[in-house]
């Protein structure tokens, strides 16, 4: 335990910190990679799958997913360099995560929804999720938080006015607490906070209920009700343990270092997870994995 700056750091060595979260972050990022390319790959390669609402909301998380894990990767590795960091890029890197993650949400939101569509509508599932209205979805999934991130970062970097190197134990506690004074940001934090968490939260909860309702009593005899059941369920509990283990960090007087290791690694390791299951128990996509392998077995055998 150490003060920095007035305020009381339970705080690991920060060499040893830095080794560890890179470690952590590239066996994820590594791991991530090697089972999402041949996702992406399948679903690039067959034109019909993007039409379909499921693969087209899968594939943009995967590729969100990859980028979401690359910002702890480029943090880890510049504080491990250095173990300072310039507010210029802490600031970028805080608004590009942020960015990530108002994206992810929302497309897990539209995934939650297709399913909870195509299990309780399944004959008006098509009229529904016609292909201009995925267009027009997967625009305002990427544009929005792309706006609202990139104005803020504008916003915070005009107030910038030294990009003086910050060591890792004051980074947060220093470029937080000048941030919160700026009118902009909380305004920000308070549209994301009030507004797309919540609905995006609240959209995946009544699908859930919905689904609980539709498949009630039934979910041994349809196994494919019971697994999005099951995928939705553990997406909740992932998403409420990163918010209260970070919210708690962030009300606390006290800034733990191991709490927020344990948040980034809960929240990171467990979505980027779900996506993956998402997509290798698709019937569909796994046929057109192993559809190359059956090719040269039989071009083996003749």
């Amino acid at each position: 335990m150490k003060i920095c700056n007035g305020t009381i750091v339970v705080s690991m060595d920060p060499h040893l910190y830095n080794i560890v979260s890179l470690t952590i972050a590239c066996l994820i990022c590594v791991g991530n990679m090697l089972l999402s390319i041949p996702l992406l790959v399948a679903i690039c390669r067959s034109p019909s799958l993007l039409g379909k609402p499921r693969f087209l909301f899968l594939f943009h998380l995967l590729v969100c997913d990859a980028l979401q894990l690359v910002i702890p990767l480029a943090r880890a590795a510049l504080l491990t360099s250095r173990l300072t960091m310039p507010v210029t890029q802490c600031v970028v890197l805080m608004s590009a995560d942020q960015f990530l993650v108002m994206v992810a949400l929302l497309l897990r939101a539209a995934l939650s929804l297709d399913r909870c569509v195509a299990i309780r509508l399944p004959l008006h599932y098509e009229a529904l999720l016609s292909p201009v209205r995925l267009r027009v979805v997967v625009v305002l999934v990427w544009t929005l938080p792309l706006l609202m991130s990139v104005v803020t970062m504008w916003v915070m970097l005009d107030r910038v006015h030294m990009d003086a190197a910050i060591p890792l134990c004051l980074l947060y506690v220093v470029v937080c607490g000048t941030l919160w004074d700026l009118g902009p940001v909380i305004i920000f934090y308070m549209a994301v906070s009030v507004l797309l968490l919540p609905v995006s939260f609240l959209t995946i909860l009544g699908c859930f209920v919905l689904l609980c309702y539709q498949t009630r009593g039934q979910l041994c005899s349809q196994r494919t009700a019971g697994v999005t059941l099951a995928m939705q369920a553990v997406q909740m509990v992932i998403h409420a343990m990163s918010m209260v283990l970070s919210t708690t960090n962030l009300l606390s007087s006290e800034k733990n270092e191991q709490w927020s290791l344990a948040t980034s690694i809960t929240y990171t390791l467990g979505i980027s997870l779900i996506s993956l299951v998402y997509g290798y128990r698709s019937q569909e996509l796994r046929c057109r994995l192993l559809k190359p392998l059956v090719c040269s077995q039989v071009n083996t055998s003749q």
